[in-house]
């Protein structure tokens, strides 16, 4: 089984008050879930941030990227006594 999953976020932050640089943010993060067996659940994702503002890393970047992964094993049990969705 496949899952494709996105999200897109905007926020202003007028006076810096909730994150401390002034700036308005964006993200966009986009991600699948690969389920081979139904023990196993693999996540990869990637992240794409934007800001109005030089405020990400130490060299004050506009943009910021990133990728992840993380999986997740299930015991047997659980997944045979679990309802189907």
């Amino acid at each position: 089984m496949l899952d494709v999953n996105t999200r897109a976020e905007w926020f202003d932050d007028a006076d810096g008050s909730r994150t401390g640089k002034k700036a308005k943010y964006g993200e966009m993060t986009a991600g699948l879930n690969v389920m081979p067996k139904r023990t196993f659940n693999l996540r990869p994702e990637v992240r794409y941030d934007l800001a109005s503002n030089a405020v990400f890393g130490p060299g004050r970047c506009i943009e910021a990227a990133e990728s992840s992964m993380d999986f997740r094993l299930r015991r047997v049990a659980e997944v045979l006594t679990a309802k189907p969705r």
